[in-house]
C-alpha cells in the first residue's frame, strides 16, 4: 500500500536519463481513422504513463503522440521502456491495423525550466528517436555505459554500431534493447549513413533554431527552391545543413552540400555542383549540360551555400536545374535572393533575445543567451549561468544583435576573460570578435572578415550609401533615410533603390511590423562607421543627418495642433535616438552649434519627455555656452524658453519666471505672437506658483487670447488647464473645475489622451483641496495606470507622490509608504532631485502620523523631525514651494510633533536632519 502522507520524490534534475517515444506512421492513421486513433492514443498514453511511474520516472510532456519522460537512473528508464513495449504489444490494435511505438534512451546533463527539459541532450535524444523504427528501443552510448553490469536477465543490448544522426554532430554509438516479448529484427536505422550524402559533420550542436528549421522545411514542401537570406554571421549555413539532414528520408538519391564561397570564377558554379555529386566532366558537353543530364530523373536535395558572390550564375544554374529536374529540390543560402521563378525566400532572423530582465536559467528559453552559455561552457568548463550573471549574458547578446557568429566569437573569449570584462570590452566589438580557429574559413574567423566579405561585393555607389547609413542610430524610417540622402544630393528614387539593394544583400535589416523601419546591425554599423571616418566622410554625413532630423523635429512641432496626441508621440519616439545623436554631434562636439540650437528649440519639454532630465540639463548648459552676440536673436530667445520649460519640470518657479520673461520680451520685439504666447504662459504659471495669482492669471489670459485668435484649440486647452491650476492654487476650487472642464472637452475632441490624464492629475489636487480625498485618490490611480502604460517616468513619480499624500490623509500608511518608496527609487534613477525630496518629506509625515492606537515613540518622532528638516532644507535650496497636499502633510506632521516636543527641540532635530546627506536621508526613510 502506498503511504498517502509520504513526501513525493523530487523531479529528476541535473544528469538524468530521458525516455522519448512516439507512434510510427501516426499522421496517416489520424487522417484515415480519426476516431479509432483518438481512442487508441488515450490507451497508449495511459499504458506508457503507468510504466514510467511504476519505475520512478516522471512524464514531463506529451505532444501529439509523443511521450517524454525523465528518470534518475538509466536502469529504471530501461525497465520502463521494456514494460511499456510489452504492455503495448499485449493490446488489440486491430481497429487501426496495427500500432507500433519507437523508443529512445539517452543520458546527460539537462537544463530544467518550468517543468520542461532543455539543452543538447534533449536535442540528441530527439534525433536518436528519429532514427528508430516502430517497436524498437534504441539506446545511446552514454546510457549503455551507465547500464553496464546492471542489465537484468535475460535483457541484452545489441550493438548497432556508430551512426551519424540528423543533428550532424559526433557519431552516436547506438545499441538496441533485446528482451523476450520484444521484436528484435528491424531495418537499418534511419541515420545519415542510410542515404547517400556529403553533409559535413558539425562539431557543435545547433542552438535556438528549431523554429527556423521547421519553417524552412515547410517552405520546401511547397517550393522547389528555398533561398535562406540574411546578414553575415546569422547562421544561414548551419540551419540549412540541419534542414538537409532532416529531409534526408525523402531524398532517395541523396542530399548534397555544395560550398560556393571559395569560387573565384562564377563559371565554376555548375562544375562545383557536379564535383559534389561525383559527376565526371565530359569533354563533349558543357558542364551545365552534363550536370542536367545526370540529375534529370533523380530525387535529391541540393544545398547551394554562399551564392552571393556568384549570384547571377547561381541563379542561372538553379533555374536550369528546376526546369530540367522536377524531383530535385534546391536549398540555397545567400546574402540576397536568387530572384527566379519557383523561389521562396526565407529571411533568417537573429537568435531570440529576452525583451526584459530575466534571471537565472529563464534566459535559456531564448536562443541567443542559450547559445552563448553553451559555447561559453565549451570555452571555460568552469563557467556557470547564475542569477547574478544572467543579466550580463542578456546584455552581451543584445549588443551582438543575436548574431550566432558574433555570439560564438564572444563566448570563445570566456577562456581568457571574466564575463564582466567581456561585457565592458564589447564597445569595441570588431576588435574582440576574433577567433584563432583554423578549422573555419578565413571570413568566419572574425566578424570584420564576415562583414568585409559582403562589403566588397557592393558597387562603389552602394558602398558609399552603406557607409552613410552607419550614421543612423537604431530603427529609422524610409522618410528619415531619404531626407538624409537628399542632404547629400541623392534623390528619393535613387535612395530607395540603394536601400532596397542593401536590404536584399542583408546589410540592412527591415522590421516588417506594420511600421516599416530599417536598421544597420550594430557590428555591421561599427564596420561601416569606421570606413566612414577612415575616408574622411563623417563630418559631411553627420551634418546631413542632423539637418534631416532637425527638419523632422520642426515639422513635428508644427503638426502638434492637428495630430492626435498618441500618434504624435509614437512618431516622436521613433526619432528619439537620432535626435539624441544629432544633439550630441552638434552641441557637445561644437561642430554645428546653430543646428544644435535649432534642434533643441524644436523639442518642447512638455511634449518630448523621453530624454532624461540629466541629459536635458547638459544640453541646456552647452546651449548657454554656445549663445553669444553672433547668435540670431530668435534662437537665443528659444534657448531662454527651453530653460523655462526645463526649470518647470523641476518646480524651480523663480528660474522659470526669469527665463520666460526674458524670452517673452525678445519674442515680442521680434513680433512673434506665438512664441510670445508660449513665453507668457510659462511666466504666468510661474507667477501663480510663486503666490502672485492675479498677475499670473493675467499673463495666462493674454496667452490664451493669442491662441484663440489663431484658432489653435490644442494650445488654448493647455492654457485653460493652466488657468484651472492657478484658480486651484488660489483656493477657487469651483473656478478651477470650470476651466478644467472646458479644457477637458477640447482634449477629448482632439484625441489628447495624455493631456487629459495630466488634467486629471491636477483635478485630483483640486478634489483633495475640497476635502474629497477618495475622489482625488481614484483620479490619481487612473492617471498612474495610464502613465505606467506610456512609461512616462516623471509622471509616474508624480502620480505615486500624489497617491502617497492622499493615502496618508486617509491613514492608509502601509500602502502610502510603498508608493512613497517606489517614487523615491524612480526619482533617483531619473535624477529628479525635487521629487526625491518630496518623497522624503512624505516619508517623514508617515513616520510622524503612522502610529495608530498608541503613542509614537520618541525615536520615531525624532526621525520624523530630522527627515522633515532635511526635506525642508533641500526644498529651500532648490527654491521649490510645496504644493497644497505636501503643505497639508507637513502641517499635520508638525502638529503631531508639537504634542510631545517643544519648538526648540523640533528646531534642533530639524537642523540635524538638514545636515544629512541624501544617502542618509534615504536610509532613514527606508527604516521608518
Amino acid at each position: 500500500m502506498t503511504d498517502a502522507t509520504a513526501t513525493p520524490r523530487p523531479r529528476p534534475t541535473g544528469t538524468v536519463t530521458l525516455l522519448f517515444t512516439d507512434i510510427e506512421g501516426s499522421t496517416v492513421r489520424w487522417e484515415e481513422r480519426r476516431e479509432a486513433m483518438a481512442e487508441a492514443l488515450a490507451r497508449h498514453d495511459a499504458l506508457l504513463r503507468e510504466a514510467v511511474e511504476k519505475h520512478g520516472g516522471y512524464v514531463f510532456k506529451t505532444v501529439g503522440d509523443a511521450c517524454y519522460a525523465v528518470f534518475w537512473r538509466a536502469s529504471d528508464a530501461l525497465l520502463a521502456a521494456s514494460d511499456g513495449q510489452g504492455a503495448l504489444r499485449a493490446q488489440d490494435w486491430s481497429a487501426l491495423g496495427d500500432l507500433k511505438v519507437r523508443m529512445a534512451l539517452h543520458s546527460g546533463a539537462t537544463d530544467e525550466r518550468d517543468g520542461d527539459y532543455f539543452g543538447p541532450v534533449v536535442n540528441r535524444i530527439a534525433r536518436l528517436l528519429g532514427a528508430a523504427h516502430g517497436g524498437q528501443v534504441v539506446i545511446s552510448g552514454a546510457t549503455a555505459l551507465l547500464l553496464r553490469g546492471m542489465l537484468p536477465e535475460p535483457m541484452e543490448l545489441l550493438d548497432l554500431g556508430e551512426h551519424r544522426l540528423k543533428d550532424l554532430t559526433d557519431p552516436e554509438h547506438v545499441w538496441q534493447l533485446v528482451s523476450p516479448g520484444l521484436a528484435d529484427m528491424f531495418p537499418p536505422l534511419r541515420s545519415l549513413g542510410s542515404v547517400p550524402n556529403n553533409l559535413p559533420r558539425q562539431l557543435t550542436p545547433l542552438v535556438g533554431r528549431d523554429q527556423a528549421v521547421l519553417e524552412i522545411k515547410a517552405l520546401l514542401e511547397t517550393s522547389p527552391l528555398v533561398t535562406v537570406v540574411g546578414t553575415g554571421g546569422v547562421g544561414k549555413t548551419r540551419a540549412s545543413l540541419q534542414v538537409a539532414a532532416e529531409l534526408i528520408d525523402g531524398s532517395n538519391d541523396g542530399v548534397w552540400f555544395v560550398e560556393l564561397a571559395a569560387l573565384s570564377d562564377p563559371n565554376l558554379t555548375a562544375p562545383a555542383i557536379s564535383a559534389a555529386l561525383g559527376i565526371a566532366e565530359r569533354p563533349d558537353r558543357q558542364p551545365l549540360e552534363t550536370l542536367l543530364h545526370h540529375i534529370k530523373n533523380k530525387r535529391l536535395l541540393l544545398v547551394l551555400d554562399n551564392c552571393e558572390h556568384v549570384i547571377e550564375e547561381a541563379a542561372r544554374v538553379a533555374h536550369a536545374i528546376l526546369q530540367a529536374s522536377p524531383e530535385v529540390r534546391l536549398l540555397a543560402t545567400s546574402r540576397e535572393a536568387l530572384r527566379i521563378s519557383g523561389e521562396s525566400v526565407y529571411t533568417m532572423p537573429p537568435l531570440a533575445i529576452p525583451s526584459g530582465a530575466l534571471t537565472g536559467e529563464d534566459v535559456l528559453g531564448y536562443g541567443a543567451p542559450a547559445l552563448f552559455v553553451e559555447r561559453a561552457r565549451a570555452a571555460d568548463p568552469q563557467f556557470e549561468l547564475t542569477a547574478d550573471n544572467a543579466s550580463l549574458v542578456t546584455e552581451i547578446v543584445r549588443q551582438l544583435d543575436g548574431l550566432p557568429l558574433a555570439i560564438e566569437l564572444a563566448a570563445a573569449r570566456m577562456k581568457l576573460l571574466r564575463i564582466e570584462d567581456l561585457a565592458k570590452r564589447l564597445d569595441r566589438k570588431l576588435a574582440i570578435l576574433t577567433s584563432g580557429n583554423r578549422g573555419v574559413s578565413t571570413r568566419q574567423q572574425t566578424m570584420r572578415a564576415a562583414i568585409e566579405w559582403s562589403y566588397e561585393l557592393l558597387s562603389e555607389e552602394e558602398k558609399g550609401f552603406f557607409r552613410a547609413c552607419s550614421i543612423f542610430v537604431g530603427r529609422v524610417s524610409l522618410d528619415a533615410i531619404a531626407r538624409t540622402a537628399s542632404q547629400q544630393g541623392i534623390d528619393d528614387l535613387a535612395a530607395l533603390e540603394l536601400l532596397t539593394s542593401l536590404v536584399d544583400k542583408s546589410l540592412i535589416s527591415v522590421d516588417a511590423d506594420g511600421d516599416k523601419r530599417y536598421r544597420v546591425l550594430e557590428s555591421t554599423r561599427e564596420f561601416a562607421s569606421a570606413e566612414l571616418v577612415g575616408r574622411g566622410e563623417h563630418a559631411a554625413i553627420a551634418r546631413a543627418h542632423a539637418l534631416a532630423f532637425l527638419e523632422l523635429a520642426e515639422e513635428l512641432e508644427t503638426a502638434w495642433g492637428t495630430t492626435p496626441e498618441e500618434q504624435w508621440r509614437h512618431r516622436a519616439r521613433t526619432y528619439l535616438e537620432n535626435w539624441r545623436a544629432a544633439l550630441e554631434w552638434s552641441l557637445a562636439g561644437g561642430a554645428e552649434l546653430l543646428i544644435g540650437l535649432r534642434l533643441l528649440a524644436a523639442l518642447p519639454q512638455q511634449r518630448v519627455w523621453f530624454f532624461t532630465l540629466a541629459e536635458r540639463r547638459r544640453w541646456l548648459s552647452q546651449a548657454r555656452q554656445a549663445v553669444d552676440e553672433s547668435t540670431p536673436a530668435m534662437l537665443a530667445a528659444k534657448v531662454d524658453l527651453y530653460e523655462a520649460q526645463l526649470s518647470a519640470l523641476s518646480y524651480r518657479w523663480d528660474a522659470v519666471l526669469v527665463a520666460a520673461r526674458r524670452a517673452a520680451a525678445a519674442f515680442s520685439e521680434l513680433d512673434d505672437d506665438i512664441c510670445t504666447a508660449k513665453a507668457r504662459r510659462y511666466a504666468g504659471y510661474a507667477l501663480t506658483q510663486l503666490g502672485n495669482a492675479a498677475e499670473g492669471e493675467a499673463s495666462l489670459q493674454a496667452a490664451l487670447e493669442i491662441y484663440r485668435e489663431r484658432n489653435d484649440e490644442r494650445e488654448a486647452a493647455s492654457i485653460l488647464h493652466d488657468i484651472g491650476d492657478a484658480r486651484n492654487i488660489a483656493g477657487d476650487v469651483a473656478g478651477a473645475r470650470a476651466y478644467y472642464d472646458e479644457a477637458l472637452q477640447i482634449y477629448k475632441a482632439n484625441g489628447a489622451r495624455e493631456s487629459a490624464i495630466g488634467l486629471m492629475r491636477n483635478l485630483a489636487e483640486a478634489e483633495f483641496r475640497a476635502g474629497e480625498v477618495v475622489a482625488a485618490l481614484d483620479l490619481a490611480r487612473e492617471a498612474l495606470e495610464f502613465d505606467r502604460q506610456s512609461n512616462n517616468q516623471l509622471h509616474i513619480v508624480e502620480d505615486l507622490l500624489n497617491i502617497c499624500a492622499y493615502e496618508t490623509a486617509l491613514r492608509k500608511f502601509e500602502s502610502a509608504k510603498a508608493c512613497g518608496l517606489e517614487a523615491l527609487a524612480l526619482a533617483a534613477t531619473s535624477e529628479a532631485e525635487v521629487y526625491s525630496t518630496i518623497a522624503l518629506q512624505h516619508a517623514a509625515v508617515i513616520v510622524a502620523l503612522g502610529k495608530p492606537r498608541e503613542a509614537p515613540s520618541l525615536e520615531h518622532l525624532h526621525r520624523a523631525a530630522r527627515l522633515l528638516g532635511y526635506a525642508q532644507a533641500r526644498l529651500a535650496a532648490l527654491k521649490v514651494r510645496c504644493g497644497f497636499s505636501e503643505q497639508q502633510g507637513y502641517d499635520a506632521a508638525i502638529a503631531v510633533l508639537r504634542e510631545t516636543l517643544d519648538d526648540e527641540k523640533i528646531a534642533l532635530l530639524s537642523a540635524e536632519g538638514a545636515a544629512w546627506s541624501e544617502a542618509r536621508a534615504i536610509a532613514e526613510a527606508r527604516l521608518a
